[in-house]
């Protein structure tokens, strides 16, 4: 089928099977080392739940905090493979194959692979979504298990700012004089 495309824009990373679920940085904290797991009720509102995709070429990309750019996610330790967890890490090169993804389509939903070796794909830990449960790197790329199966969704109008409590509110309108 064709290959989805990577949004311009940031977007989160939900699961097809269960859209209600999202990949969120652990304590939604954006810092070096912190790994991503699986949350129930996606906040959209909640900024770090959102990447960016730095193309790198060949429909692979690096993975970056649309909210924190020094962050990108990567390998624990810097290199693929079964059961390493993947990690924030203040490094957003885009040269290193072991820092890219790209998508593996299976409709209009896709399995995140390794750009570095193709045997290798992102998975919830012990196979199954469920609240906390960590992302790592396997070698199982099964296009038929939907847990493997992401949707990327892009954020929408982000939400109007919030007047800073100091402000006044705006004056009522005058009405205008009867004719």
């Amino acid at each position: 089928g064709a290959r989805p495309i990577w949004p311009s824009t940031p977007f989160a990373l939900q699961s097809y099977e269960s859209p209600t679920w999202c990949v969120r940085p652990i304590n939604s904290a954006i810092e070096q080392g912190v790994g991503f797991a699986w949350v129930e009720h996606c906040d959209l509102s909640d900024a770090t739940l959102f990447f960016r995709a730095i193309p790198t070429g060949g429909g692979n990309v690096v993975l970056q905090s649309a909210s924190d750019t020094t962050y990108c996610v990567h390998p624990w330790g810097g290199s693929v493979g079964d059961n390493v967890r993947l990690v924030w890490h203040a490094d957003c090169t885009t040269g290193t194959a072991a820092w890219q993804v790209t998508q593996l389509a299976v409709g209009s939903q896709f399995v995140l692979q390794s750009a570095a070796d193709s045997a290798y794909c992102v998975q919830p830990n012990g196979g199954a979504i469920a609240a906390g449960v960590r992302l790592y790197w396997h070698s199982d790329c099964s296009t038929t298990d939907s847990a493997l199966q992401f949707i990327a969704t892009e954020r929408t109008a982000s939400p109007p700012p919030l007047l800073p409590p100091w402000l006044p509110p705006s004056p009522p309108r005058p009405s205008s004089p009867p004719p």
